[in-house]
Order: structure tokens, then sequence, then C-alpha cells
């Protein structure tokens, strides 16, 4: 059962009097609304960026979360992996009647999912090496055919998110960038140490202390202005960071943008 929790005093002004807080989350997901979404191993909590509004799940049974996907903020989403579950929320974090099972559809070998527009979903299939596009009925819209003999080489990917006109999928060493009908367009060899941010146009990932982006245009690129030591997840609003690190959720604010 989700339950909607009203904090004390000291916790609804934490973030305005101290930019740091102690959590054990995982990672971070923040909202166009900047409501900021703690996601933990099997459960998610939900303030907003003020602390004055508080959600959060009860603790979820069926596995540990693998992807928690607020493409669409009204529609968030849980995947988990081990078993094969996608949950779906609304924007209080209340379970919805939608669920889906990928196990029983014959679906044993997806690793990753994300939201794509339209309530669309994107799925990869580590089996085929394949990355595939279903509607809200699952029916399946486009696919990129094996990415492992059209690359040559094998693909591991860690996170998928599409925003603007294009999927971002992150591997170990790479940005692969694909269009909305999942063909292959181009990659940047990097190791971004926390999930891709989109934000403002830009791609943004965590390499060696710094914090990078590339923008649209998939040539101009440039640096947040700072080192951020031992990022574990982060997220970028105007100007503002959120992010993960040692075992503290902080923010950040007036970010300069190095070009």
């Amino acid at each position: 059962m989700f339950v909607v929790i009203l904090l004390s005093l000291l916790a609804l002004n934490t973030l305005a009097q101290d930019p740091c807080v102690t959590t054990e989350s995982s990672y971070i997901c923040v909202d166009e609304l900047e409501n900021i979404y703690l996601v933990h191993r099997n459960y998610v909590e939900r303030l907003s960026q003020n602390g004055k509004a508080y959600y959060r799940t009860s603790e979820l049974s069926q596995g540990e979360i693998t992807t928690f996907d607020i493409t669409n903020p009204l529609k968030p989403f849980a995947y988990f992996r081990s078993t094969g579950k996608i949950i779906f929320f609304d924007n209080t974090l209340s379970r919805t009647s939608l669920e889906l099972d990928l196990f029983t559809m014959g679906n044993e070998q997806i690793e990753l999912v994300a939201g794509s527009r339209g309530d669309h979903l994107w799925f990869w299939d580590a089996g085929n090496s394949e990355l595939i596009r279903r509607d809200e009925q699952m029916r399946k819209k486009f696919s990129s055919g094996n990415l492992a003999v059209l690359l040559k080489r094998k693909i591991r990917p860690t996170q998928m998110i599409e925003r603007g006109e294009n999927l971002y999928m992150l591997t170990e060493d790479a940005i692969i960038i694909f269009d909305m009908y999942g063909r292959y367009k181009t990659r940047f060899d990097v190791q971004s140490a926390a999930p891709l941010v989109y934000a403002g146009g830009r791609i943004f990932y965590a390499e060696k202390e710094l914090v990078r982006y590339i923008k649209e245009d998939l040539v101009s690129t440039g640096l947040i202005e700072g080192n951020y030591a031992h990022l574990k997840s982060f997220q970028i609003r105007e100007n503002k960071l959120y992010y993960l690190a040692n075992g503290k959720f902080c923010k950040l604010e007036h970010l300069q943008f190095l070009e």
C-alpha cells in the first residue's frame, strides 16, 4: 500500500537550510517541475525542491529496482530486471492498475527499459543485441536489428534515455546515439562514472571529476565549472546541480557552463 507521509518541520526545510542531506539512495531523478525522486533498492521517495511535499512508495516486493523512469512525469515507472516486472505510478507515487510482466510475454532477455514519447517504451534485448520500441499494447514499432553485427562489437548498455529526437545509450566505454527509429547515428568514446543526464539541449556525463556535456548538434562540447569527485548520480535543471556523492544528496546552484 502506498502512503503520503507528512514530514516534520525540520525535514520540510532540509533542502532550504542545508544543501546536503544524508541518504542511502542509489540514484536520483528530477522532473521538469523539479520534483526530486530518490531511488532506493526497493522503494522510491519524492520531494519538491524545497522539501514541502513528500511521497513514498511502500517497499516493493519485485526485487531491486533496475531503472526508475520519469520520461512522462505523470506516469513514472520502475523496471525490475530480476522478475521482468514494469510497475507504473501516478505523480504521487501511488501504484496504478497498469503492470507489465515481460517474462510471461516471452521477453526474458530484456535488460533495460526506457520511456518514449506517446507512452511508448524502448527495450534492450540482450539476447538478440537489439533495440526495440513498442507501443502501449506492446506491439513492435521499430527495431535496430542486431547491433553487435551492425556495429561489429559487443554492446553492454547500462542506461538508455530518450530526449528530444534522440535515444542515448550509455555503455562502459561510450555514449551511443540513435534516432527515434532505432537507427544508429554516432558514438562518443567516454567512460562516465554516473548515469547520463539530459537538460537544456545538452547530454551530460561525469568523467574524471568533471561534468562534461555534448550539445544536441552532436558537435559542440563543454563542461561545468568545478570539480565533482565521487559522483554516483546527478541531475541538472537550469543552473542547478542535484547530485549524490559519498552518501549524501546535495544541491548546488549558479552553475557556470564553459564551452
